[in-house]
């Protein structure tokens, strides 16, 4: 997969979860197969942006650019393993930009 194609690539929570803020984390739970996982730190900034609907994978990367002090190399990394995880647990999914 080419690096422009993934900066492309569109990032939506799945409908199977549900998900609150506690103690400057979210919690987020799988209602299908009832598994939850709790992120902290940059990951709850690009949960938000994800809560408010479909996010480019070059958005949420900007996002975190313009809110923490990181390289550019390494917030893509970070982004990306961030939302591997999230797919992972079947709590969001990627398309491929059309």
């Amino acid at each position: 997969m080419s690096e422009q194609h993934v900066k492309r690539d569109v990032v939506a929570l799945s409908g199977d979860q549900v998900s609150a803020e506690i103690d400057g984390e979210v919690v987020i739970m799988n209602v299908a197969s009832g598994r939850y996982i709790s992120i902290g730190g940059p990951g709850v900034l690009l949960f938000e942006m994800l809560s408010k609907g479909p996010c480019r994978f070059d958005e949420l990367c900007a996002g975190a650019l313009q809110k923490y002090d990181v390289d550019e190399a390494r917030c893509a990394t970070e982004v990306r393993s961030f939302i591997q995880r999230l797919c992972d647990e079947g709590v969001a999914e990627v398309r491929a930009a059309a």
